[in-house]
């Protein structure tokens, strides 16, 4: 697949996805990460992904699948998802338990195309999703207050809002918060500010980002 061919493919994405609705009949949600070896150097290094299901307000894990695979698809910013999704999909399949939203290590709305990887995910499962990112892909906003949740919407030239820029722990780097799918913004950010716990990374974001670790280290010995 050509760069203009995912392109292409992201826009109709974009048209599929649905970034309105609420959040508060979540029960259960899955947080998903990937995690590739930083020595192997080259775009066929093995990528390994998490999937860890959690009920909402309770930090212990129901369950954790995860998957490895070679990506098809080169490193390029704002095309993760074409490299990410597959083996990430692989660790949702593994799952025995159902879950109601997919919180993703990435963008969704907040994305030039409108199609960062957590819309691509929740369109093609057709499940409400949200992506929390360290760096936004497009947009601006203003400076963001130094108190923990405090936050600003991140706005695209056209004036949309695009999600919201969120000081998760005092005194840190921002993250980004956008709606992938099935969700509104005000509802994507509540959600996470839900999920803070003192630290700037949300505990959802850590859990998937250990077992992805964790996966990655048991392959290598």
């Amino acid at each position: 697949m050509t760069f203009q061919e995912m392109r292409d493919q992201q826009l109709e994405i974009a048209k599929k996805a649905v970034f309105e609705g609420s959040l508060e009949q979540v029960k259960r949600f899955v947080a998903v990460d990937m995690s590739a070896n930083s020595f192997l150097q080259g775009d066929d290094a093995p990528l390994f992904a998490a999937a860890v299901l959690i009920e909402r307000g309770n930090k212990t894990p129901l369950e954790v699948a995860t998957a490895t695979m070679k990506p098809e698809i080169p490193y390029r910013t704002g095309f993760l998802a074409f490299r990410e999704a597959p083996v990430i999909l692989a660790a949702l399949e593994k799952l025995k338990g159902d879950f109601d939203l997919i919180w993703c290590d990435g963008n969704g709305l907040m994305h030039p195309r409108r199609a960062g990887i957590a819309t691509q995910l929740g369109v093609q499962l057709e499940k409400p999703s949200l992506g929390v990112a360290k760096q936004p892909l497009t947009g601006k906003y203003e400076d963001v207050p130094l108190e923990a949740g405090a936050h600003k919407p991140v706005i695209a030239s056209s004036g949309e809002t695009l999600g919201f820029a969120l000081r998760s722990k005092r005194n840190t780097k921002l993250i980004y918060v956008s709606p992938g799918h099935k969700c509104d913004v005000d509802s994507a950010l509540e959600f996470v500010l839900e999920h803070l716990d003192g630290l700037r990374i949300p505990y959802p974001t850590r859990l998937a980002h250990d077992a992805s670790n964790a996966a990655r280290k048991e392959a290598q010995g």
